[in-house]
């Protein structure tokens, strides 16, 4: 039986560390490779984490619990044994312990890139790996990942083609079930957010997870407005807000990567895919992250509504596609004679 090392038990991600590679499974039918360690490029600037150490995460099932010991088996049925009093689990409804695979990428973002690494690394869920991406900044970001870099799985410095380049980067070094991307403006508002999405997988078998987020003002953090998740409006517009979304592994295995011909909406395409094709969506009508203002999609209106026609002309089909442009030239126009109305 294999012992399962607590590095630090403060932390989300430092409680179950093996050291011991993974053994990683690519499929023919696979969309992408998951790898471990980026390949070397010439304009890296850094890179580290706990995987550069030889440490690792793994997913557990069958949870056995006693006084003192934790025994875990993964799905290869290996059995890991743990100290039971390192590991806050008590709000846990399941007795598995899936891997949550967490991912920012970052450019120049070192002004609030703490803010949402403590937010990932202090979730009272014990099983978190974390993947910082980094576009080779040239303010205080990488400073600030190295300050942290004992507490995430792997980081790496270096310029990228774009957002989704860098997302998509993170996302093929993920090994756990559940992968989430929070971005170097934005955290989740509660230690419990993890916990609570492990026990609405357990309950609902989801594909996709979808909560709400508060959107804020970049300085002050004051919120302007909370955006809930609505499924049935995401043939019109992107209607689930990014941060308090988590797909499963299997899912992006499936459907691919994000489309980086996209600027500003591959997540929409990814995510309208996934609807039509009739993936199991939970919506939980809460608010668990919080998103600042002038992101890239606040600050680029016309692109994104283009990618958006281009994205739904793709996806849907010829009627759908004519209700749903119908629908938004209405909605257009009377947004006009309201304005009009009230000056």
């Amino acid at each position: 039986m294999v012992n399962c090392k607590c590095l630090d038990e403060k932390y989300s991600t430092t409680r179950l560390i093996i050291s011991k590679r993974p053994k990683i499974v690519n499929k023919p039918e696979d969309n992408f490779e998951t790898i471990l360690f980026l390949p070397k490029t010439e304009n890296r600037k850094g890179e580290g984490g706990l995987r550069t150490k030889e440490y690792y995460k793994f997913s557990y099932e069958n949870l056995i619990i006693n006084d003192e010991y934790l025994i875990l088996n993964d799905k290869n049925g290996n059995k890991y044994q743990a100290n039971n009093s390192k590991f806050n689990i008590q709000n846990l409804q399941l007795n598995k312990l899936p891997l949550i695979s967490i991912v920012t990428v970052v450019y120049n973002g070192g002004k609030y890139l703490e803010n949402t690494i403590q937010s990932v690394i202090n979730q009272t869920y014990p099983n978190v790996e974390y993947i910082i991406i980094d576009g080779g900044s040239k303010d205080e970001s990488v400073d600030i990942i190295r300050k942290y870099e004992d507490k995430i799985d792997y980081w790496v410095s270096e310029k990228d083609t774009g957002i989704y380049d860098a997302m998509n980067k993170g996302i093929s070094l993920c090994n756990g079930e559940i992968i989430g991307i929070i971005n170097s403006d934005d955290y989740f508002n509660s230690k419990d957010v993890f916990t609570s999405i492990v026990n609405s997988y357990h309950l609902h078998n989801f594909d996709i997870y979808s909560a709400g987020a508060n959107k804020i003002d970049y300085d002050s953090g004051t919120i302007i407005k909370t955006i809930m998740p609505n499924l049935n409006l995401l043939i019109f517009s992107m209607t689930l807000a990014h941060p308090g979304t988590f797909i499963k592994k299997s899912i992006y295995k499936h459907f691919g990567l994000y489309d980086t011909s996209y600027l500003i909406a591959a997540d929409y395409d990814l995510l309208l895919k996934n609807k039509i094709q009739k993936s199991n969506f939970f919506l939980d009508f809460e608010a668990i992250a919080n998103m600042r203002t002038g992101g890239i999609s606040d600050t680029n209106i016309l692109q994104s509504k283009k990618e958006r026609y281009l994205i739904r002309k793709k996806n849907l089909n010829k009627l759908q596609f004519l209700f749903t442009q119908i629908i938004i030239e209405i909605r257009a126009v009377l947004k006009k004679i309201m304005h009009v109305h009230n000056v």
